[in-house]
């Protein structure tokens, strides 16, 4: 099993005969790479029964031999997948679905799949899979998965994740987890942030630290619909961390274009 040190960029591979009418398989292979281009241990190959059916299983593969390791099913009425959906009259893969992140920070990449497409902006859900490096398995990780769109901060070593609410995602609460190798979170940050003025569309934001018994207030700001967050409880040096401007959304990444074989 390789070593993950950053983010690993999927490369994938699309069946040539999953489109064909004859083949009763519809399937998508993944091989991810490590920083520098050597590829993981592991091929990953989604299975679907029909182009009318979800997600059926994920096998995990040998990277050299292709022999089954483990196959992956999932809870029940948790992914909507539908292959007709996901996949294009070209055959092109219209979302990054499946992802190699690591979540728990072993130095191992877990596996994260979009539980349903397509889906609202904001709304995005993971059912994530931590590897196991003593059974060579991947672990299904319920707390993690229960997260709205869960991002990893591999310098904090912090699981973010982020609800939105009304007035186009203004309103928020956002929540910053420590994660044990197993995935059992605990919760040490809460921000939120609701409407104080509708006519001028302003905002309070609160930071509540979650580290003790009891919420402890750690900072409230105003936040005005033009000009910069204003602290008006708090700490300056504490709460200077929490006056960013925009909505906490999902970070992203670059990654390398994905290729599709035909």
């Amino acid at each position: 099993m390789g070593i993950l040190k950053t983010i690993w960029l999927p490369l994938i591979v699309l069946k040539s005969s999953a489109l064909g009418a004859e083949t009763k398989d519809f399937e998508l292979r993944y091989r991810f790479n490590q920083p520098g281009g050597t590829q993981s241990s592991h091929t990953f190959l989604l299975k679907w029964k029909d182009q009318d059916s979800s997600l059926d299983t994920i096998e995990v593969l040998d990277g050299q031999s292709s022999k089954n390791l483990q196959t992956i099913t999932f809870p029940p009425n948790r992914v909507k997948l539908i292959w007709r959906d996901v996949v294009g009259p070209n055959n092109f893969v219209k979302d990054k679905i499946f992802d190699y992140v690591d979540y728990n920070f072993d130095n191992y990449g877990d596996l994260r799949l979009t539980q349903i497409w397509p889906y609202k902006a904001g709304k995005k859900k993971y059912l994530v899979w931590l590897y196991d490096d003593v059974t060579k398995t991947y672990k299904f990780a319920p707390e993690i998965s229960r997260l709205d769109a869960p991002v990893p901060d591999a310098k904090a070593r912090m699981l973010h994740s982020t609800t939105l609410g009304d007035y186009g995602g203004a309103e928020f609460t956002s929540h910053t987890y420590t994660v044990d190798q197993t995935g059992a979170l605990t919760l040490e940050t809460e921000i939120s942030q609701t409407v104080k003025n509708p006519s001028n569309l302003s905002f309070t934001r609160e930071v509540h630290s979650m580290g003790m018994s009891t919420p402890r207030l750690m900072c409230r700001m105003d936040v005005p619909a033009e000009g910069s967050p204003k602290i008006t409880w708090g700490v300056p040096e504490v709460c200077e961390a929490f006056l960013i401007k925009q909505t906490p959304l999902e970070t992203t990444t670059e990654a390398a274009p994905a290729s599709v074989a035909h």
